[in-house]
C-alpha cells in the first residue's frame, strides 16, 4: 500500500505543477506557443529555443508524466492483494478523469483554444485533481499515515456533524464553480470592469462581457462567505483538528484571491495575473475538497474507545460503531445493512449513504421544484417575448438559475412559516420541517442564502430592476401571503397570487431593464389564473384546511359559493387575456386564447353545475397545461410576427 500512496502523492503533487505551467502557458495568445499543432510543435517534435514553446511543451510534458503516474496508480491498486475496492474506485474514475482532461487539451491546441473548450479543459483538469487527491487520501487512510492526512479517508462516518459537513461541502462546491467562472471570463475577455469590488461603467453601458464579469465577482463573494462561514463553524462546533486547519486555509487563500482580483482591476487587468489566479483557485479548492473529506469524519467527542469484543457462543460479533439514533424515514432493511469495511479508507457503507440522499431530498423538496417550474416557464417566455427571438444563452442561464434561487428561498421560507399548519395536513405533514427532519433554524438560514444569492446573481448577472422584481415577489409571498393573508381571509390567495404573477416581470426586464404594457399583461394574466387554480386545488383539500384552520374560501363560504366564484374568475382570465392582444400579441395568441379559454370555462361550469372530486381534479390539472399553452402561443406569435 506504501507503493500507492507514493504514487498517489506523485500525482497530485505532479498535477498542481501542470496546472501552474498551464496557467503560464495561458500568458500567450492561443496557437502562439505551438502553432496550434499537436502533438508536435510547429510542425517540428523539439520545440525552438523562444519562451512560447517551451512552455508549451513543458506543459504537455508535465500532462504526460501525470497520465503516466495516474495509469500506474490504477494498475498498482488493482494488483495490490487486500486493496480496498474504494481505492480501486478512485484510481479509475482518476484515469477516466486524465483521459478526458487530455482530450479537452489536445483539441484546445489544435482549435486554437476556443473558449468552451477551454473551459472544459479546466473543469476537467480539476475534476481529475479531485480523484488524485481522494486515491491520496485512502491510501493513507489505509496505511495509517501521515495522520492528517489520514483522517481525509476515514469519510464518511455515521458520526459526523452533518451541520459543518454540508456547510463546507457548499463551500467546496461554489469554489469549483468559481474555477469554471473564472475560466469562462478569462476564455470569453470578460476583463470589462475597470474598478473593485463594483464596476465603473454603470448599468447602462452594461454588456455581455460587463455581465459576466459581475456574475464572476457575485460568484466569489458567495465563495468567501461560504469559505469563510466553513472556517467559524469548524472552530465553534469543535471539529477535527485537520478540519479546522483546511478551512483555515482556505480562508486564507480567499483572502489572497480577493486580493489578486482588486490587484487585476485597478492595474487594467494585466495578463501575466492570470497565472497566479489559476493557482490560488486551483488550491482553494483542494484545500476545500480536503475539509470536506475531514468534516465528513467522525467528531472528535464522539470518538469512541474501541474495546476488543467478547466473544460469546452464538453470538453476532457486536458492531465497533452503534448506529446513531437520528429518524431517517427510509426503509428498514436498506438501513440495517452494515458495512463490513474496515475503519481505516473511504467508508461507503450504505447509512451514510442514504443519510447524504436523504438530507439532499429534504432540502431540495422544501424548495417545491413542482411549483418553481411553472414559474420558470413564464419567465423564460417573457424572456423570448422580449426579445422576439432567443436571448443570448448566458442571460437565459444567469436569469433561471436566479429565478430558481428566488422561487426556492421563498418556498423555504413558506414551508418554514407554515410548519405548524404543515404538520396537521396529510398532503404537507411530511415535508421535512414539519416532520422533524429538518431543524427550523437551519431551513431559515437555507431560504435566506438562497434569497440572497438571488438578488446578488440577478443583480449583478443581470441588472438590478430584475433582481429588485424578484426580491419584491419574494418578499411578497412570505410575508404578506404566508404569513398575513393566508391566516386572515378567505380571499388570501386572490391578492396573494400577485407573488407568483412576478416572475415574467423579472423575465421581461431581464432583456429590457424595464417594464412595458404587455408585460404587466403577462403580470395580468398569471394574475388572474390563480385563484380558479389554486380553488379547484382547495376543493379536493378542503377537509385538512379546515383541520389546519386555514381559512380557504371552501372552509368558510362553502363549496357552492367556491365553485361560482371559479366561474367568475375564469370568465375574468379569458377577458385578460382577449384584452392582452392589442399590446402585441397577433392573431396566432388571439385565436390559441380563444380555444384555451373556452376549455376552461367549459370545465368551470362544468364543475359548477355537477359539482365532483373528480371535476375538480381535472379542472386543477388542465389549468397547469392552459398556462404553459397559452405562453406558448404568445411566445409563437411574436416571434412569427417579428
Amino acid at each position: 500500500m506504501t507503493r500507492v500512496y507514493r504514487l498517489a502523492l506523485a500525482t497530485v503533487l505532479a498535477t498542481l505543477a501542470l496546472i501552474a505551467v498551464g496557467g503560464l502557458a495561458r500568458l500567450q495568445p492561443a496557437g502562439s506557443g505551438c502553432g496550434n499543432d499537436w502533438p508536435r510543435c510547429n510542425g517540428s517534435w523539439l520545440p525552438t529555443l523562444a519562451w512560447a514553446p517551451l512552455i508549451e511543451y513543458l506543459h504537455r510534458g508535465i500532462a504526460l508524466g501525470v497520465v503516466f503516474l495516474t495509469l500506474t496508480t490504477a494498475v498498482v491498486a488493482l494488483r495490490t492483494s487486500g486493496s480496498l475496492r474504494n481505492l480501486r474506485v478512485v484510481a479509475l474514475c482518476g484515469l477516466a478523469a486524465i483521459v478526458l482532461q487530455s482530450a479537452f487539451g489536445a483539441v484546445a491546441a489544435l482549435w486554437g483554444s476556443p473558449a468552451g473548450v477551454a473551459i472544459m479543459h479546466l473543469t476537467a483538469a480539476m475534476l481529475f485533481l479531485a480523484c488524485a487527491v481522494a486515491t491520496l487520501a485512502t491510501a493513507a487512510a489505509w496505511r495509517g499515515s501521515p495522520g492528517w492526512l489520514a483522517d481525509l479517508g476515514r469519510a464518511p462516518s455515521p458520526r459526523a456533524d452533518g451541520v459543518l459537513a454540508w456547510a463546507v461541502t457548499s463551500a467546496a462546491v461554489i469554489a469549483l464553480i468559481l474555477v469554471v467562472f473564472g475560466a469562462s471570463t478569462s476564455a470569453s475577455g470578460a476583463f470589462a470592469c475597470a474598478t473593485w469590488p463594483l464596476c465603473a461603467e454603470g448599468t447602462a453601458t452594461v454588456t455581455p462581457e460587463t455581465a459576466v464579469h459581475l456574475g464572476y465577482r457575485a460568484t466569489a463573494l458567495l465563495g468567501g462567505l461560504a469559505a469563510a462561514g466553513a472556517a467559524l463553524l469548524a472552530w465553534r462546533r469543535g471539529a477535527s483538528p485537520t478540519a479546522r486547519a483546511l478551512t483555515s486555509a482556505a480562508l486564507v487563500l480567499v483572502v489572497v484571491q480577493t486580493a489578486l482580483n482588486a490587484v487585476a482591476a485597478v492595474s487594467g487587468d494585466p495578463v501575466w495575473l492570470s497565472a497566479p489566479h489559476l493557482v490560488v483557485a486551483a488550491l482553494i479548492w483542494v484545500v476545500l475538497l480536503g475539509a470536506t473529506m475531514a468534516a465528513w469524519g467522525p467528531r472528535p467527542e464522539a470518538a469512541p474507545h474501541v474495546q476488543a469484543p467478547i466473544e460469546i457462543a452464538g453470538a453476532s460479533p457486536p458492531a465497533a460503531f452503534p448506529l446513531p439514533s437520528t429518524s431517517l424515514h427510509a426503509s428498514p432493511t436498506a438501513l440495517a445493512v452494515a458495512s463490513a469495511s474496515p475503519p481505516l479508507g473511504l467508508d461507503l457503507s450504505l447509512e451514510p449513504l442514504v443519510r447524504a440522499r436523504v438530507a439532499i431530498a429534504d432540502y431540495v423538496a422544501l424548495t417545491k421544484p413542482g411549483i418553481m417550474t411553472l414559474l420558470l416557464t413564464t419567465t423564460l417566455s417573457a424572456m423570448l417575448m422580449a426579445e422576439r427571438g432567443l436571448p443570448p444563452f448566458w442571460l437565459v442561464a444567469v436569469t433561471l438559475l436566479g429565478g430558481i434561487l428566488a422561487s426556492g428561498g421563498a418556498n423555504v421560507l413558506n414551508c418554514y412559516i407554515d410548519r405548524d399548519i404543515d404538520a396537521q395536513m396529510s398532503r404537507t405533514r411530511n415535508r421535512a420541517i414539519a416532520a422533524g427532519r429538518v431543524s427550523p433554524d437551519a431551513a431559515l438560514a437555507f431560504g435566506i442564502s438562497l434569497t440572497v444569492a438571488s438578488v446578488l446573481l440577478l443583480g449583478m448577472g443581470v441588472n438590478w430592476v430584475a433582481a429588485a422584481l424578484a426580491l419584491a415577489g419574494n418578499l411578497f409571498y412570505v410575508f404578506v401571503y404566508t404569513r398575513w393573508l393566508k391566516r386572515s381571509t378567505p380571499y388570501n390567495i386572490v391578492i396573494g397570487g400577485a407573488a407568483g404573477a412576478v416572475p415574467p416581470l423579472v423575465g421581461w426586464a431581464a432583456v429590457t431593464g424595464e417594464l412595458s404594457p404587455l408585460a404587466w399583461g403577462l403580470f395580468a394574466i398569471v394574475f388572474a389564473w390563480t385563484p380558479p387554480h389554486f380553488w379547484a386545488l382547495a376543493l379536493l383539500k378542503q377537509g385538512e384546511y379546515t383541520r389546519a384552520a386555514v381559512p380557504m374560501l371552501p372552509v368558510v363560504s362553502g363549496e357552492r359559493e367556491t365553485r361560482r366564484q371559479i366561474v367568475i374568475y375564469t370568465v375574468i382570465l379569458g377577458v385578460v387575456c382577449v384584452a392582452l392582444a392589442p399590446f402585441g400579441l397577433g392573431g396566432i395568441y388571439l385565436a390559441s386564447a380563444l380555444v384555451l379559454n373556452g376549455v376552461f370555462l367549459g370545465y368551470a361550469v362544468w364543475l359548477y353545475l355537477r359539482p365532483s372530486k373528480r371535476g375538480a381534479r381535472q379542472m386543477f390539472f388542465y389549468s397547469l397545461w392552459y398556462l404553459a399553452f397559452l405562453f406558448a402561443a404568445a411566445v409563437v406569435d411574436r416571434i412569427v410576427l417579428a
